[in-house]
Formats: structure tokens, C-alpha cells, sequence
């Protein structure tokens, strides 16, 4: 779990830039860009974080109504998080 992406996520619309670049575990390992998290992990946290704000922009367009967007973040976070995790691990060496 990434305890800055929580930290992170009151930050207003662009606020996962500040979740892209800083990585803090339950453990109390720090990372950011440059320091100990490379590129393609910063990479991968910009694009799921830049998917999930047109996603939500785009469904507030739509006029959806905030509790099915709500429902739908809720559903594709765990899933997001995942990927996302799993692909930062993958390209933790690089």
C-alpha cells in the first residue's frame, strides 16, 4: 500500500502528480523520483492516476450522477492498484 497516493488523493484535480512522484510503504520505505523510484514506475503511476482523472471528468461530462461514479472509482480502484502495483515491481530494477 502506498500511503502518499492516500495522502495525496485530497490534493484537487492534479493531485496524482504528487502521488506519481512519492512513494512512502506501511513499512516507512520512502521513494521518489530520482530516488529510489526510476521512471518507468513513475511512468506507470502517471498514466493510471492521468486514466483515472479523464475517467472521472469524463463521466461527470456525461452528467452521471456523483454516487455511480463513486461506485464505479470503488469498483476499479482495487483492480488499478493492483496493475499498478504489479507493473512497479516489474520494473523496480530497471
Amino acid at each position: 500500500m502506498d500511503l502518499a497516493d492516500i495522502g495525496f488523493a485530497g490534493f484537487g484535480k492534479y493531485g496524482f502528480v504528487l502521488m506519481a512522484t512519492f512513494d512512502i510503504t506501511s513499512s516507512g520505505e520512502f521513494s521518489m523520483i530520482g530516488f529510489g523510484k526510476n521512471k518507468s514506475q513513475f511512468a506507470t503511476d502517471m498514466l493510471i492516476g492521468g486514466f483515472n482523472r479523464w475517467h472521472i471528468d469524463a463521466m461527470g461530462s456525461a452528467n452521471v450522477g456523483e454516487s455511480v461514479i463513486n461506485f464505479f472509482n470503488n469498483v476499479n480502484s482495487p483492480l488499478r492498484n493492483t496493475v499498478g502495483t504489479g507493473i512497479k515491481e516489474g520494473v523496480k530494477d530497471e
